[in-house]
């Protein structure tokens, strides 16, 4: 394609441009190549449609939410995920930086980060990662949102069962102390018909 483009609509299968590109609307059903990757500019006002995957070597922005698809019509063997508080106990969180020299084609920042270990999930949550052909990982981490969430439901079932444990051991500390209360009263009085008692033996 030419190294320039103008126009309101492109519809296209495989699509390389070498230069800008300024479009309304953007459907590509196989490879968009811009430049060095995304290198130059490509600038669209209305939607961009991809049918298979995009790959950002740098950062990505944007004033509104990530969406995934998540309708239940798309979904089977839906299933609560098992154990979530205890996998989540077992992932490190780690700050780090990245190799940017070693790997000058991804673009990577310089800053320090934080996240995870791709390795050290896939061996408790082998379901947040993939890989790639030339057998790198990646984590997905807005999926994670599930897990940290259903932890926090199970962490605060457990609080409140020991909160629950707590209070009825309170209840029961109060009966017995009211228990005893009465048992002191019923042992001051016999004390005191045993005083009596004393007196008017000692009368006789």
């Amino acid at each position: 394609m030419a190294s320039s483009v103008d126009t309101k609509s492109i519809a296209v299968g495989d699509m390389k441009v070498t230069g800008s590109m300024q479009a309304e609307s953007l459907r590509v059903v196989g490879n968009l190549e811009a430049g060095a990757f995304v290198g130059d500019q490509a600038d669209f006002k209305g939607h961009v449609y991809i049918e298979k995957s995009l790959t950002v070597l740098g950062t990505t922005v944007g004033s509104g939410p990530y969406v995934d698809s998540s309708d239940v019509r798309f979904k089977k063997k839906i299933r609560t995920i098992d154990s979530p508080l205890e996998k989540v106990r077992n992932l490190r969180g780690v700050t780090y930086e990245l190799r940017s020299e070693e790997f000058p084609k991804k673009n990577f920042g310089k800053e320090t980060q934080m996240g995870w270990i791709a390795q050290e999930v896939e061996k408790v949550v082998p379901e947040l990662v993939t890989t790639d052909a030339d057998g790198f990982r990646a984590i997905a981490y807005a999926r994670g949102s599930a897990l940290v969430g259903q932890a926090v439901v199970e962490l605060s079932d457990n609080v409140r069962d020991i909160s629950d444990n707590v209070q009825n051991s309170t209840d029961t500390i109060r009966a017995l102390s009211n228990t005893v209360s009465a048992q002191q009263k019923q042992i001051e009085m016999l004390m005191n018909e045993l005083k009596v008692i004393t007196e008017k033996i000692g009368n006789c």
